[in-house]
Parts: structure tokens; C-alpha cells; sequence
């Protein structure tokens, strides 16, 4: 390459040709500062990212490539030295193809090497490995001699360098005399550089040719060889585990397997594809490999994810296990070749909880084949999938091992989507009345884990709802505000009068967005579903708009109407989350609005203008949540007594006029925080199952009409 280079710079560059610059040649002659006079020992290599030669047709480039040149070969091969802390001396013992460290005093043996006898020993990957990065100084046998200590004889042994140690552990044909492929050591060196534990797999004399180990962490100096018995038993299971089908004329079909036809669902249409054959997928307790030229599908390494608790001694089951196979000289594996493999794993089989497709994913036995073309791996995940057992057309039944099964497979559509709706009942013939709901009875939100904010105040409506809830059957509530001071006071309440509900108590501001994510992920956490949101949070500034300014506007818009956002964005991602316990997505989602969002002149400018937000938004949510189950509602109190009208009602009350307060609608009162909590209890509840992207306006009628006025009209 150094003479094409050489005969580019005296050709000349054609022109139309594109220059490309990562075909530069580096300039190294800054390197001869490093060893000009100077002593070189306490001196470093400079980083890389050194200005790059500019591309021109004069014999300067030819100089200046040979000074460059000079420069780095007078580098390479100048003494280099090892501080003696971090000098870790070992020795080569070619019998084995091992290394010994003597004395350990290094971090690096946490992850590599075996102890025993006060000595780390290498394996050939592991010294190379460090050898490679200058971590190791390995240092070739020496004749023993009388009265010298073994560490005197290592320091006099020749040091071997990077080739040498190539020569000494990589070998050209797998488990020749203890050296590993260079397939091999670049899976390992990859792994290692990525932060990866990686161990061999087997015992360190295990040379991959005959004799799987059956404990993968078992790490003993040798094993006696198969029995006849073994050998023959392993035969035998090898058979007898291949896929047991025949295809014969009567069987073969011919013509598409989907005929044409109505389908009611894809149940049908899974039973007609179930046409994977299975096996015995039970390993005997010893068995036999077969030699690595019949069958290179063997694990080479066990590799974990690093841990501060990690221990090689105690390492346990590794996260993956690896074979390393040759793409160039491998053929894809027969199923015998597989089926070998997965037998040198023991099972791990997913969660009994576990969806099916999680579990066809996973698999019974799997295995990471790192393919190697060219000294690049690609890793290819091959699983022992049970297709037998895990029957994705059947919503009910047995699962693996005799564990229960969900009776209805979780899906991502509503109920009433995914289901036939209920028959409905009869009387003399006639059909009667089709119940979706069904009789709740006095259970409205039976087992529903509920959140509530804006629900400090004592004469509020988040008050009377939490009540509502708790006497309903609700399971958890999550009571929140950025006013604590009466919080724990309604959970002491609640807990005194509905013992069975869990009540929590959150401080926060209902417009943070950090925090509603968390309240949110914190129910789902801890009972796996969130049912219904209620967004009470709000505020009023009394002025007129033009004594208002752009800060206590955006103020009012902030508490009213970017509440309700956050709450229908993280709490419609919590309800479209199923598990075997709701197997369907599904919730409600209800904000506070006010009349004062339908009509105008029923409140101030910027209190009215976020109320019609949150009825916007609830209808707009609603829709982009079709066919989820997710129920968007707002709610548009009419005067009602509480802490934000408190004002309004004494003021009443001292000059006499109290009845005044309700006379422009008809039923001619106020009302009360526990008249609109029972309107959400039913927004709540599922017997408002049909009930979506509506304002439900409770103001006594004051939205009903014009302004109610008693007597004569004329």
C-alpha cells in the first residue's frame, strides 16, 4: 500500500477524479520528539486526530512519508516500560496452552482467570486478550533450576510479543492442541470491549471435541470419559427427538390451506396454520456431542452483564450463551445439529404470566449464534420455541405445565370490540333488556384504581368524589393537590369510614408534568391498572380581561387546561396497559369544566376560556382514543358552594340575599360539591359505558335556556 501511495504522489492527480481524504496518509514525524534526545520512558503516545497529508503531486510527499515512517518505527521499537504497580508478570506453559499469574495485583482477574493456589490461570483467549492491550507481560518458560524460586525464573524468561502470543494460542483448526479459532478470539475480544463477563464454557481441559459438560459453571481440572452407556442412551435421545411427522399422500394437501370462506375471528384461521411439527424436547441427563467436524453447533462461552455484586467463583446462569460459528465454512444447522445444541442448555422457559407471543419469542432452550464472516460477527438468536404448547388460537385452557391459563387473551381493543355483546334475557318469548354494565348495585367502581387532583379543599368537589369512590367499592385512591394541608386529614377520614380502600395522598402540582407521570406509573407499579382519572385541579382570578395581564392569563391556562392534557396523556397510556387481571384496555378519563365554558358572561375571561379548553380537549381526546375503551368527559358545574365561591356565598349570606344566588336557573338554589361528585361517580363507573366526548352541564338549568325569570314575561 506504501508503494501505490508512493506512485500516486509521482503520477500526478488526474483531473475529474474526487479526493477522497480518509485515503491520507498520517504524519508521524511529530513522534521523533518523543525519542530525539529525550529519555522516552516517562513519555506517552500521543492521541490520534494529528493533522492528515495534503494531497499534492510533489516528491515533498515522498520525504515526508519516510520521515514518518522512521518516526513511528523508532517508537514501536523502543524500550516501553511497566510501572510496578500495574506490572502484572505472568508465564507461558505451552503443555497446557496456559498462562500463570503468580502474583495478583490487579482488578482485571475480578472477570478472567481461575484461582487456584494463590495463582490466577489464563486461559489462551484471556492472556491474548491482555496481552493484546498491554496488560499482561508474558514471559516464555525457562529451564527450572535448583534454588531459584519460580518468580525468579518468570522475570528471566524472553518477553512474547503480540505475534508471537497469536502463534502460541490461535490455532487453524478448533481444539488442536488446547488453541482456540480466531473466530473465536474475535467473538471474545468483542464481547470483553463491550463490558461483557464472558467465560468458556465447560472445564478448562474440555477441548470441544466429544464431551459436553453438564454443570455450565462447573470448573474441575478434568472428567472421565463417556461411558458406553451414556453413548449409547445419547443416540438414542438424539433420534427420537427429531420432529415425528410423515408427510403422506393422503396428508399432503394440495391447494392453499386458508380455504375461501367467512371467518367469524382468526381463531379459526390460527387452526388452520397449526401445522408446526413438535418434539420431545426433554434432554437426557448426560449426553454425548459429537465431534466438532460432524457438528460445530456447540456453546463456546457464557457471557453475563456486568453487576457490582459479580463473582466468578458464584456467576450462576449466564445471560447469554454463545457459538461460534464460521459463516464461510458452516452450512445453516440440520435440525439434529440444533437439536444437539439446545441440549447443551438447560431449559429457561419464561414467566408462567408470560403473553404468548413472549413466550414463542423466548422459547424453551436459546442460543446466540455469533456468525463470523470475514472477522465481523453478526449474532443471530435461535430459540427452541414450544409451538405445542402455546396454542395462540385458544383464549382458555391448560398452559405449560399444567398452569392455569388467562381465560381471555389481553388485546388492545375494547370489551365490546373484542367480545359478542351478552344475550338478553326473556319474558313470555319476547326478548328483554340487553345490559351492558350489568347491576352494579352499590359497587359502581368496584375494584377501580382512581386518581384524583384538585382535592384538598374541605368543601370542594374533589372531596365529596373521593368520598363517592371510597363508598363505591373503589380499590386504591391516590388523593392529589399542591395544597397539602387537609390531605391527610380526608385520608384519615376515608380510612376510618371504607377500611378496605387504599387511600394515598401526593403533593404536587397538577400542570407538572414530571409529577403526573409519576403518580401515574407509581398506580400502575404497584396495582398493574389504572381505572378512571379525575382532573379537578383549578383556579379563578376574578378580573376583568383588560385588568388582567399575560402571566396571570397563561397562570389560569396552566392549572386548568394543561392539567387536564397531562392527565388524559399519561393516564390513556396507563389504561391501554392489560395484564391477565384486565385483560382489556379501558377507562375514564374526566375533567372539570364550568358552565362558564359553554356560555358566556357566566365567569371571567380567562377562568371561561380554560374551561372551554378542557371541553375541547376531553372531545378531541375522545375521539383520537377510538376503539381503546378510553371514555374522554367533561363535567360543567353550575354555582356551586366551594372553596372558590366561598367568597360569592358569604357575601350572600351577610346582606341576606342568599336566595338571589340560584335565580337564574330554574330549580332557583345553588348547589352542592356532592351533587356534581355523584355525576362523576357515574361518569366514572361503567354504567356510563355509552356515555363519550360529552359536557355534561349540572347547573340546576342554568345552560338550558335563556335566564330564568319568575311571573309574567310581559
Amino acid at each position: 500500500m506504501a508503494d501505490a501511495d508512493e506512485d500516486v504522489s509521482l503520477l500526478g492527480v488526474q483531473e475529474g477524479v474526487e479526493h477522497d481524504p480518509a485515503e491520507e496518509t498520517q504524519d508521524f514525524r511529530f513522534l521523533d520528539k518523543l525519542i530525539g534526545g529525550h529519555d522516552v520512558a516517562h513519555l506517552s503516545l500521543p492521541k490520534r486526530g494529528e493533522k492528515d497529508f495534503e494531497s499534492h503531486a510533489t516528491n515533498l510527499q515522498l520525504d515526508t512519508l519516510e520521515a514518518s515512517r522512521q518516526a513511528m518505527y523508532g517508537v514501536l521499537s523502543w524500550q516501553r516500560t511497566h510501572t510496578q504497580k500495574n506490572h502484572i508478570l505472568a508465564q507461558y506453559h505451552p503443555e497446557t496452552n496456559t498462562v500463570c499469574v503468580e502474583k495478583v495485583k490487579s482488578q482485571h482477574f475480578q472477570t478472567i482467570g481461575r484461582s487456584k493456589g494463590g495463582k490466577e490461570w489464563l486461559l489462551p483467549e484471556e492472556a491474548l486478550f491482555m496481552i493484546e492491550r498491554g496488560s499482561l507481560d508474558c514471559r516464555w518458560p525457562v529451564e527450572e533450576q535448583e534454588g531459584v524460586p519460580q518468580s525468579h525464573r518468570t522475570e528471566e524468561g524472553a518477553p512474547m510479543s503480540l505475534q508471537a502470543a497469536y502463534a502460541a494460542f490461535i490455532g487453524y483448526e478448533e481444539g488442536v492442541g488446547g488453541k482456540l479459532t480466531l473466530d473465536m478470539y474475535n467473538v471474545y475480544a468483542g464481547l470483553k470491549r463491550s463490558g461483557y463477563v464472558v467465560f468458556r464454557t465447560g472445564t478448562w481441559n474440555d477441548d470441544r471435541g466429544d464431551l459436553l459438560v453438564q454443570d455450565a459453571n462447573a470448573q474441575s481440572d478434568g472428567m472421565p470419559g463417556p461411558s458406553i452407556l451414556t453413548r449409547f442412551f445419547s443416540d438414542i435421545w438424539r433420534r427420537i427427538s427429531q420432529p415425528s411427522y410423515t408427510v403422506t399422500p393422503e396428508s399432503l394437501s394440495f391447494g392453499p390451506l386458508i380455504k375461501p370462506g367467512l371467518y367469524r375471528s382468526y381463531s379459526d384461521v390460527y387452526r388452520l396454520l397449526n401445522i408446526i411439527p413438535s418434539h420431545d424436547r426433554k434432554a437426557p441427563s448426560s449426553f454425548i456431542l459429537p465431534p466438532a467436524a460432524d457438528n460445530p453447533f456447540r456453546v463456546h462461552f457464557d457471557v453475563y452483564r456486568t453487576t457490582s455484586g459479580f463473582r466468578k467463583t458464584a456467576r450462576g446462569a449466564p445471560d447469554f450463551r454463545i457459538c461460534v460459528i464460521n459463516a464461510r465454512e458452516t452450512p445453516i444447522p440440520t435440525s439434529a445439529q440444533l437439536n444437539d445444541l439446545f441440549a447443551q442448555v438447560p431449559e429457561d422457559r419464561p414467566k408462567v404470566g408470560a403473553q404468548h407471543y413472549q413466550k414463542l419469542k423466548h422459547g424453551c432452550r436459546n442460543v446466540l449464534l455469533a456468525v463470523v464472516d470475514n472477522g465481523v460477527p453478526s449474532y443471530i438468536r435461535v430459540a427452541d420455541t414450544p409451538f405445542d404448547e402455546v396454542k395462540i388460537y385458544e383464549r382458555s385452557g391448560v398452559g405449560p405445565r399444567g398452569k392455569a391459563a388467562p381465560k381471555v387473551k389481553p388485546t388492545r381493543f375494547s370489551k365490546e370490540l373484542s367480545e359478542p355483546l351478552p344475550e338478553p334475557p326473556t319474558f313470555e318469548g319476547q326478548p328483554g333488556v340487553r345490559s351492558i354494565a350489568g347491576d352494579l348495585g352499590n359497587q359502581r367502581v368496584k375494584d377501580k384504581v382512581i386518581i384524583v387532583t384538585g382535592a384538598n379543599s374541605l368543601i370542594g368537589i374533589g372531596r365529596a368524589s373521593a368520598h363517592q369512590f371510597a363508598r363505591h367499592g373503589s380499590r386504591a385512591l391516590y388523593l392529589c393537590d399542591f395544597d397539602k394541608s387537609n390531605l391527610d386529614l380526608h385520608k384519615r377520614e376515608l380510612a376510618s369510614l371504607y377500611p378496605s380502600v387504599e387511600v394515598h395522598t401526593r403533593q404536587f402540582d397538577a400542570a407538572d408534568e414530571a409529577a403526573v407521570k409519576a403518580v401515574v406509573q407509581e398506580a400502575v407499579d404497584m396495582y398493574g391498572r389504572l381505572d378512571v382519572f379525575f382532573a379537578n385541579a383549578g383556579i379563578s382570578s376574578g378580573k376583568l380581561f383588560w385588568e388582567e395581564d399575560s402571566e396571570g392569563f397563561m397562570k389560569v391556562m396552566r392549572t386548568n387546561a394543561l392539567s387536564v392534557f397531562l392527565a388524559a396523556k399519561y393516564g390513556s397510556l396507563a389504561m391501554r396497559k392489560t395484564s391477565p387481571e384486565k385483560p382489556y384496555p379501558g377507562g375514564s378519563i374526566i375533567g372539570t369544566a364550568s358552565v362558564a365554558g359553554l356560555k358566556s358572561n357566566a365567569g371571567p375571561t380567562d377562568y371561561s376560556a380554560s374551561k372551554a379548553a378542557v371541553i375541547s380537549l376531553m372531545q378531541t381526546c375522545a375521539y383520537q382514543l377510538v376503539g381503546s375503551g378510553i371514555r374522554c368527559n367533561a363535567v360543567c358545574p353550575g354555582l356551586i358552594e366551594t372553596g372558590m365561591t366561598r367568597v360569592t356565598y358569604d357575601a350572600a349570606r351577610a346582606r341576606g340575599s342568599e336566595k338571589k344566588i340560584g335565580q337564574l336557573n330554574p330549580l332557583r338554589r345553588g348547589g352542592q360539591p356532592d351533587e356534581i361528585a355523584r355525576a362523576v361517580l357515574f361518569l366514572a363507573s361503567d354504567e356510563s359505558s355509552y356515555v363519550n366526548a360529552q359536557a355534561w352541564a349540572v347547573d340546576g338549568g342554568l345552560s338550558g335556556g335563556m335566564p330564568f325569570v319568575p311571573g309574567k314575561l310581559a
